[in-house]
């Protein structure tokens, strides 16, 4: 599957709670609110658990799943690899994301690159 990633680091690289998204425009959208760049995440999610957890968004608190370190922890215990939820950026647009919950999800990276 072909995810994405905005982000206004040089070095980034693939880590347990990083976020991922679906849409090109959503990460786009990410990286030019950060004057940063979009990165093109190749993941294989057959064989992963990936839940969807858009029920434990609460807007009102600014909380999402996977937000804490307890709560990756809580996630993981219950078998979860990837967290996928509705989200937004800064600026209102919706999107879906995808949480690295597991090192199993981070492994699952075949390839990242620079969008261009």
């Amino acid at each position: 599957m072909t995810l994405y990633h905005g982000t206004a680091r040089t070095d980034w690289i693939a880590h347990i709670g990083a976020c991922l998204t679906d849409s090109c425009s959503a990460a786009e959208s990410y990286a030019d609110w950060r004057n940063g760049r979009v990165l093109i995440v190749e993941i294989a999610l057959d064989g992963l658990t990936v839940e969807d957890r858009s029920h434990e968004v609460d807007r009102d608190s600014q909380s999402w799943p996977g937000d804490t370190a307890a709560d990756l922890a809580r996630l993981a215990a219950e078998g979860v690899d990837v967290v996928r939820y509705e989200d937004e950026d800064e600026r209102g647009k919706q999107l879906t994301c995808y949480r690295l919950v597991s090192a199993r999800a981070v492994a699952a990276i075949a390839e990242i690159a620079e969008a261009e």
